[in-house]
């Protein structure tokens, strides 16, 4: 055998050598390493499935609690009452009048049991839906104080939809709302409705919203109803108190207030913060407002005039003209 067919043969069996080591390393290594990754990372969708399961779990359970306590009592036979009762006193609190309130019959929501029992139905009731409808009267400004005082109390309910009705220049709405309420069988109340406080605003202070009332679309005066509350004068009662003379009527003569009372005018809510020598100030709406004596709370302001021409410039216009 010469040195050529030699090299030949040595050269073939590192060759083979490479192929079949590359084959077995592939076979008894790569293959099931990258098996054993795709396991892992299959593995690991399970669990991060697993974990978001549960997180949603422990969510909707939290929102349970949350709902458990906003629900409405599990006895439908008192329920719808005790609801109808609560609605109707919450509207004669704001000063609404010629309130009614019906209520109509619970109607059941069931789900369909994971794992039914031969003995029970397939189906399983987990909430009444009790359904309202409301009519009333008033000033815009106290059906906003309503709705104010209905989103902050503890009741699982909310208003599907409402009808405003303007009257009198808009200075009175009939309103109508149909309104819808909750009870969770789970919850542990029979009879007692919620008292707790929940944050459904923005903002949680009465104060944010009054200024609704201010801008009355539905009324043909708007704010022009201040322009007619004057401060006519100050002066000093036996005791030594400041007391100050406020006209909320031109036809009517002034009345006289002392610090921190209020003073009640068509859609619009006015409150003595502080009475001073020349002046006193006034939380308006919810927006305090310093108002000099003889002075209205808001006054039309007249257009500012023009810079009077020059006589020269007067007469360039003229004659471009």
């Amino acid at each position: 055998m010469n040195p050529r067919t030699l090299y030949l043969l040595i050269g073939s069996g590192i060759v083979g050598l490479l192929y079949f080591g590359d084959q077995a390393y592939r076979t008894y290594v790569e293959k099931p390493s990258a098996s054993r990754e795709k396991q892992l990372a299959k593995i690991n969708s399970s669990i991060e499935k697993a974990n978001d399961l549960i997180a949603q779990k422990l969510f909707v359970q939290k929102q349970l609690d949350a709902y458990e306590k906003m629900s409405l009592p599990f006895d439908t036979e008192v329920t719808r009452t005790q609801y109808q009762g609560w609605l109707l006193s919450l509207v004669k609190s704001v000063g609404l009048t010629g309130i009614t309130v019906d209520a109509s019959q619970p109607t059941s929501v069931s789900i369909e049991r994971q794992k039914p029992k031969q003995s029970q139905s397939k189906r399983k009731v987990v909430i009444y839906r009790y359904g309202y409808s409301l009519r009333s009267r008033g000033s815009l400004q106290q059906l906003v104080t309503f709705l104010f005082r209905f989103y902050r109390s503890g009741q699982l309910h909310k208003i599907k939809s409402i009808s405003l009705n303007p009257s009198g220049g808009g200075t009175m709405i009939d309103a109508s709302f149909v309104i819808e309420a909750l009870a969770l069988v789970r919850t542990e109340r029979e009879t007692e409705l919620s008292t707790v406080q929940v944050n459904r605003l923005k903002k949680e202070d009465e104060l944010h919203y009054v200024s609704i009332a201010r801008r009355n679309i539905f009324s043909r005066t708007g704010n022009s109803i201040l322009n007619h509350v004057k401060v006519t004068g100050i002066t000093f009662g036996k005791s030594g108190k400041p007391q100050v003379w406020i006209k909320t009527d031109p036809t009517k003569p002034s009345m006289v207030f002392l610090n921190d009372d209020i003073v009640k005018i068509k859609s619009h809510q006015i409150e003595i913060l502080d009475i001073q020598s020349n002046l006193v100030l006034l939380l308006v709406d919810g927006q305090p407002t310093k108002v000099p004596i003889g002075k209205a709370i808001f006054e039309k302001k007249e257009p500012e005039k023009s810079e009077a021409l020059r006589p020269g410039v007067s007469k360039a216009v003229k004659n471009v003209d």
